[in-house]
């Protein structure tokens, strides 16, 4: 029932849609700012419609504001690269103790290899996608 609700509201109704994509912005909202900004766009649904319960993540941990500001990145994405580069030179789902410290042994020189490459002035391969 509160889906179809949405649903109606939302096709029908373009402040109620814009309201409701402008939630999904908030992660770009100062953190100071967010409860009081999520309130005013509540304010077109109606209250017996929402259940309002406390967040279970922390705001400073899914905000990303301070992020952008100071252009670091919003994801893990480097890091998930890092494990499945690495996995790729374990090349074993359960690798055995012996095949995982030669696989630390190979991160470590490649590892060293690019540290030469930066000092040495040589620009880094990236893979971004454009």
């Amino acid at each position: 029932m509160v889906v179809e609700f949405i649903k109606i509201q939302y096709y029908s109704f373009t402040e109620f849609s814009l309201n409701l994509r402008q939630i999904l912005a908030l992660e770009f909202v100062p953190v100071g700012h967010v409860i009081v900004k999520f309130q005013e766009l509540m304010e077109c649904v109606r209250t017996d419609m929402v259940r309002r319960r406390l967040p279970v993540i922390k705001l400073e941990h899914w905000n990303q504001y301070e992020a952008t500001l100071n252009d670091l990145p919003r994801t893990n994405n480097s890091v998930e690269g890092w494990h499945r580069a690495f996995s790729s030179i374990i090349s074993a789902v359960h690798a055995n103790i012996w095949k995982f410290i030669d696989a630390f042994k190979k991160e470590e020189n490649l590892s060293s290899i690019k540290l030469s490459q930066l000092i040495g002035g040589q620009k880094t391969a990236t893979n971004k996608k454009t």
